[in-house]
């Protein structure tokens, strides 16, 4: 199905490569002002429009967003180099579609169709549901057929890399340094530091002492106890 691919992984190397060193030369914002109005990229004849790279950057900041929580920053999107890169994966994206749109390797109906009833989101009662479907896309501003559209091309290049994947033969030299990896042995040491080896090595003054108390006197409180002595006295033992 992808025997172009398969036998031609290098031409396909070389020809994402020059797109790379083309974006590298000329920076993304020399494509942002060439070329037609809201084309950021042509590939073929498939165009990136401005709005495709917008998108793409809405995803990746949502998808980035959920995997590193607080730790994520927006502003890094704004970055150009940030943005250099989702274009240029963007552009190989459309070359790889292109070369697959060619030897007809795109996905099938009958797998896009089973991905999107896949999707729980458009279930109703644990079925899928066409009016929910059609319902979702149109609060999200999609068609039926531009949602397609996507899923057909996410599926092919998800097919793509798999069969690049496992065309890919590993050298002798890297094949044996990772069985080297898998079964070789360490020997590891271990030393145990104790708080009561240092306790000795702690010289505190009094006043320090004093001081760090009167400062922080809720440490060293305790619950209230009470102290009690009671006898049990039975009717057998006051009869008797």
């Amino acid at each position: 199905m992808f025997d172009f691919v398969r036998n031609n992984n290098k031409i396909a190397q070389i020809i994402l490569g020059l797109i790379g060193l083309t974006f590298v030369f000329f920076g993304i914002d020399g494509y942002m002002r060439g070329g037609s109005a809201g084309e950021v990229a042509k590939v073929g004849n498939i165009k990136i429009t401005t709005d495709d790279f917008q998108r793409e950057l809405r995803d990746r900041q949502e998808r980035y967003r959920a995997q590193m929580g607080q730790m994520f920053d927006p502003k890094m999107m704004d970055k150009p180099e940030v943005r250099r890169i989702i274009l240029n994966e963007m552009i190989d994206q459309r070359v790889l579609l292109l070369e697959a749109a060619k030897n007809k390797a795109m996905a099938s109906n009958a797998a896009i169709r089973k991905a999107i009833e896949g999707i729980s989101s458009f279930h109703e009662d644990g079925k899928f549901s066409a009016t929910r479907y059609e319902s979702l896309l149109k609060m999200q501003g999609m068609s039926p057929a531009g949602f397609e559209a996507q899923i057909r091309q996410d599926l092919t290049l998800q097919q793509l890399a798999g069969t690049i994947g496992n065309s890919v033969i590993a050298s002798k030299a890297l094949s044996e340094r990772a069985l080297a990896i898998h079964t070789e042995k360490r020997e590891v040491q271990e030393h145990v530091l104790t708080l009561e080896s240092f306790m000795p090595q702690v010289k505190l003054a009094a006043d320090a002492v004093k001081k760090y108390y009167d400062a922080h006197p809720k440490e060293f409180e305790t619950a209230e106890q009470a102290k009690a002595e009671y006898v049990v006295l039975s009717q057998d033992a006051v009869a008797g």
